[in-house]
């Protein structure tokens, strides 16, 4: 798997490193985050609060951009022979939406399953 290595700012208190929206969270809420903190614009060093979200982990994965190592260029979209599939995993199990002669159709349909699965999560891009 090749990925983007996201960035974050990390702070030391008494030896110890904190990620610094999580901290955030805590200076805000006055309680420290349950699960994981998402940033909006995907973009690890904007701990800007109107940037910052709770999310679980399949709501976190849904935000995440396409992956660099996806020859279509299509989030959700991978090449079979010459046709196109189109997929999704939620709440830990892999969905296949079907397999399309495009990867346009095959993206169609992701973004419908995405919207429908993570709202607001729904990174279709």
């Amino acid at each position: 798997m090749v990925c983007k290595k996201v960035v974050y700012w990390r702070i030391t208190i008494a030896n110890k490193n904190y990620l610094a929206h999580r901290l955030a969270v805590l200076y805000v809420t006055g309680e420290w985050p349950p699960d994981l903190v998402d940033h909006w614009d995907n973009d690890g060093l904007n701990n800007r609060w109107s940037n910052l979200r709770m999310a679980s982990r399949s709501q976190n994965a849904a935000n995440s951009p396409v992956r660099s190592d996806n020859k279509t260029g299509y989030k959700g979209v991978s090449r079979r022979g010459k046709r196109f599939v189109a997929g999704i995993e939620f709440n830990g199990k892999r969905k296949t939406l079907g397999t399309f002669d495009t990867p346009q159709d095959a993206h169609a349909a992701y973004v419908s399953a995405a919207k429908r699965h993570f709202h607001d999560f729904a990174r279709t891009a």
